[in-house]
């Protein structure tokens, strides 16, 4: 039997599986990103549901003098008189 193509077929096949080769781990390394980047959406669509959630709960909500009060601490930082206060006062 006669050798066919000799050395040069081995360099072919070598080169085609090298490339084979790096085709695939760039493939991986792509899928990989694509995975975090899911995750980070999907975790992302869960903090913006809560978010509806929450605001929904507010529209449902009857306004009486419990949330006007809520509302009032928390928007502007208003306090009751009796309330004890604490300060943090941290230096750099």
């Amino acid at each position: 039997m006669k050798n066919r193509g000799g050395p040069l077929a081995v360099l072919l096949i070598i080169g085609i599986f090298i490339l084979l080769l790096v085709f695939i781990v760039s493939m991986q390394l792509r899928l990989n990103e694509i995975r975090k980047e899911k995750n980070d959406l999907e975790r992302r669509v869960e903090e913006y549901e809560d978010k509806v959630d929450e605001l929904k709960y507010q529209l449902e909500r009857e306004i009486d003098d419990e949330y006007i009060e809520e509302y009032a601490r928390k928007k502007f930082g208003y306090y009751m008189i009796g309330d004890t206060i604490y300060y943090n006062d941290v230096r750099k």
